[in-house]
């Protein structure tokens, strides 16, 4: 999970959200039970999240989903990365299961709603093909303090020239964990 520096504002939202959201509706059947669709959790949560001030952004990068929670009024921000999985990585329709499930589920975790469901049947047979490794070794963790930090400063900045933060940042975020104080830097940079 990446976070802004601070993040007051945003656990303020986020704890009246918690308060204010109701259980989701199981309004899907899926081969082996009921669940909640996505359309029923995006009818469940993003009325509530307005009316908090919090902005919902989820979109694929490559092999991973961001999800994105933002403080409209300071800016704060929390993060987080779920791999895209699909039974056969070359079928769009199989992709975009796997990215309906991976948004639905990322939501539902993130923001810590009441709801009972394990359908994913799509996105999780046994036949199921990663689009990520699955024995990649943790990522090493890149903070301002760490030994790798001077070159990593030094490419961060050179990329900044010609690229959006995003992109730098969404690059970085593939070799390292990144420290809430190198998403600051990149952040503040102009």
């Amino acid at each position: 999970m990446i976070t802004s520096e601070k993040t007051n504002n945003l656990n303020k939202a986020l704890f009246d959200f918690q308060s204010k959201a109701g259980k989701v509706t199981k309004d899907s059947k899926g081969n082996f039970a009921k669940y909640a669709s996505l359309t029923s959790v995006l009818d469940t949560i993003v009325p509530i999240l307005k009316e908090v001030g919090v902005l919902l952004i989820q979109a694929p990068m490559n092999t991973v989903l961001v999800t994105r929670l933002t403080h409209v009024e300071s800016g704060e921000y929390v993060e987080c990365h779920h791999d895209l999985v699909s039974k056969d990585p070359n079928d769009p329709q199989k992709i975009g299961s796997s990215l309906t499930y991976a948004r639905r589920y990322s939501l539902v975790s993130m923001l810590s709603l009441n709801v009972d469901d394990d359908d994913g049947s799509l996105a999780s047979k046994e036949e199921r093909k990663s689009i990520v490794k699955k024995d990649e070794k943790p990522l090493p963790e890149l903070n301002t303090k760490s030994s790798k930090w001077p070159t990593a400063k030094k490419w961060i900045l050179d990329n900044l020239k010609n690229r959006t933060k995003e992109s730098v940042t969404k690059e970085i975020a593939e070799k390292y964990t990144l420290g809430n104080d190198v998403v600051k830097f990149i952040n503040d940079q102009k």
